[in-house]
Formats: structure tokens, C-alpha cells, sequence
């Protein structure tokens, strides 16, 4: 499996690729922004709920008008996963890649965690989903589950910023 990783971080330890996909996150986030700012807060709300009472509440409140627009955004979030997942660890295998020795253990963790982070978020996804669509299966355990993985799947998001911002500090400090 080591042996795997380290292919894929040599693979991705390109400032081209971490700017390319950067770019194209930054569209796509864009584009989520505008089509999830007209259900307000809500949809963040939606997201980070533990509670199956909350999520419920919303989704009544929204109707059907609101659900379609929040329907819609997964055509762009699924894809979005993919995005800052390549862009955040192709950044941290550019800013840590060395070609006369192999990463660390440390290194390699640093890299798949925007990996976790969207593997994590596209469970999200997939639970929203299946709740939407299956109202019994709008559970509390499935919304905690769910809630679960997008607390854990920011975290590991936010984690991965840090990391790099440290290494670009490192880096390009004078």
C-alpha cells in the first residue's frame, strides 16, 4: 500500500496540477455558492445536523421549489470532491516532494487526508441523497452518521489547509 501512495504522490507533486485543479475548484465552488446562497443558511444547516428532527424540519421548509435547488447542487458537488481533493494533496506532494528520497509516514498521512475529506463528503452526498429520496430511511442514527461525516470531513479539510499552508510558509519562507 506504501508502495501505491508513494506512486501517486510522485504522480501528483506538480504545481501545475495542484493550480489547474485550484482553478477549477474555485469555478465550481463559485457555482455551488450561487445555487445553495438562495436557500440561506439552511443548507449548511442541513449538512452539519446531528438531529433528524432539524433535517426533516428543513426539508419541509423548503418544499419542493427549495429541494430542487438543493437537488441541483449535487450535479457540481460530487465532482467538487474530486477538485479539492487533487488540488489540496498535489499541493502538499509539490511542497514536499523530494526526488532523492522516499516520503514519510508523515508525508504520505499529510497527502491522503484531502482524499479522506472527499471520500467523506461524497458519503455525505450519497446519505443526503438516500434520505431525500427515502424518507424512511431519515433516521437518527442515518442522520447522525451523515452529520458525522461532514463534521469529520471538514475537519480533515481544514487539517489539510493547515498542513500545506505550513509547508508553503516552509518553503518559500526568506
Amino acid at each position: 500500500m506504501r508502495n501505491i501512495l508513494s506512486a501517486c504522490y510522485g504522480k501528483l507533486a506538480s504545481r501545475k496540477i495542484a493550480l489547474v485543479f485550484g482553478i477549477l475548484y474555485l469555478i465550481n465552488q463559485g457555482i455551488i455558492y450561487s445555487i445553495l446562497s438562495r436557500l440561506g443558511h439552511d443548507a449548511i444547516r442541513l449538512q452539519l445536523t446531528f438531529s433528524s428532527q432539524v433535517f426533516s424540519d428543513i426539508l419541509a421548509k423548503w418544499g419542493d421549489a427549495g429541494l430542487n435547488i438543493y437537488l441541483s447542487h449535487f450535479y457540481f458537488d460530487y465532482p467538487h470532491v474530486i477538485l479539492y481533493s487533487v488540488c489540496l494533496a498535489s499541493g502538499i506532494a509539490y511542497l514536499t516532494h523530494r526526488a532523492d528520497r522516499a516520503p514519510s509516514p508523515f508525508i504520505l498521512f499529510a497527502f491522503t487526508l484531502p482524499f479522506i475529506a472527499g471520500i467523506l463528503d461524497a458519503l455525505e452526498n450519497t446519505f443526503h441523497l438516500i434520505m431525500i429520496f427515502h424518507r424512511a430511511c431519515l433516521t437518527p442514527t442515518l442522520v447522525a452518521i451523515s452529520g458525522t461525516c461532514t463534521n469529520l470531513k471538514w475537519l480533515s479539510a481544514f487539517a489539510s489547509v493547515l498542513i500545506m499552508s505550513f509547508f508553503v510558509a516552509r518553503k518559500y519562507k526568506p
